[in-house]
């Protein structure tokens, strides 16, 4: 009897020790989970600008894609355009041939025209004309943007003057100190510029003693290329002229220049047309328009007014005579 009791305690303390056992494994099975899972740390603030910042970038690197497509593109055209007008300059075509070329030509251009480049959002009643690619006329920037500058000094611009050899005269932009300069960059084969030049040479006659007004041509690449020479030259020069005519803007002939290599276009910045910079009389841009209208010329008069010595007399209201 005394034995049985003796190997019932010791099974008894054999149970108990495989119970506290089961514990303690328990206990550091616990305890290695829990430090190998760690809690998942919500985003940051800064963590949520930083996707914002990535995702951005990458929009913007892809809408510069698309714009550098679209871009190569209206270039192909314009390549294609202008052998098929060095075609048509052949006067012993056919008029089979010659009608076949043309409606290939009026194809191209609209094309071209309809082009989707330098595109940007219309602002809230704007009425003004558009600025277009530097590349070819395209005409989908919607509406005139104004901005002042940062005070920065503006760049060289030395240049000649005039539609003819016997009216054209030097003009150093860095000589002109004492009163504003208004300058603005065009192209012959953009609607949008022919349509704001009525407006400038109004503006200009309304300056006339308060700012001298410059107006410079601008040159596609495979129009610079055809300028190298003095006869380019001159045909690139005889052109404005002729575009200035045409649109009721003869007055400011004398106020044209030609970009000839497309160094001012770069120097300045230029990233459209019409492009419209305010120079004051200490040499800094004033401001700086792309597009034109009725009403950003308007500002522009109200711009030199505040930068002029003399104030710049309101025009005169129409059906109103001079006492």
């Amino acid at each position: 009897m005394q034995s049985w009791s003796l190997g019932r305690s010791w099974l008894d303390a054999g149970l108990m020790l495989c119970g506290w056992t089961r514990v303690l494994v328990a206990c550091c099975a616990t305890m290695v989970i829990a430090s190998c899972v760690r809690p998942v740390a919500r985003p940051t603030a800064s963590d949520r600008i930083s996707l914002q910042s990535t995702s951005g970038q990458a929009g913007r690197l892809t809408a510069e894609a698309e714009r550098a497509a679209a871009m190569a593109r209206v270039e192909a055209l314009r390549s294609e355009l202008a052998a098929l007008e060095q075609l048509l300059a052949d006067s012993t075509l056919d008029a089979a041939t010659r009608a076949t070329l043309e409606g290939e030509s009026a194809r191209l251009r609209g094309e071209i025209e309809r082009a989707p480049i330098e595109s940007a959002a219309q602002p809230p009643g704007a009425s003004e004309t558009p600025a277009g690619s530097l590349e070819g006329p395209s005409a989908s920037r919607s509406g005139a943007t104004g901005s002042p500058s940062k005070e920065k000094l503006a760049p060289e611009l030395v240049v000649t003057l005039g539609g003819g050899a016997t009216e054209r005269i030097d003009f150093d932009l860095s000589k002109q100190g004492g009163r504003p300069v208004v300058i603005q960059f065009f192209a012959t084969w953009s609607g949008p510029c022919k349509a704001t030049l009525p407006m400038l040479a109004k503006l200009t006659d309304e300056l006339r003693g308060q700012a001298d007004v410059v107006l410079i041509r601008l040159m596609t690449k495979n129009e610079a290329s055809g300028a190298a020479g003095a006869s380019g030259q001159a045909s690139a020069l005889t052109t404005a002229k002729e575009t200035l005519v045409k649109s009721d803007a003869a007055a400011l002939v004398p106020r044209v220049a030609v970009d000839f290599d497309r160094s001012i276009v770069a120097r300045w910045g230029v990233e459209a047309v019409p492009t419209i910079f305010l120079v004051a009389p200490d040499g800094t841009v004033a401001q700086k328009w792309q597009g034109a209208g009725e009403d950003t010329y308007a500002e522009i008069r109200r711009a030199v007014g505040a930068l002029s010595p003399r104030p710049v007399p309101a025009p005169a209201a129409p059906g109103s005579e001079v006492q």
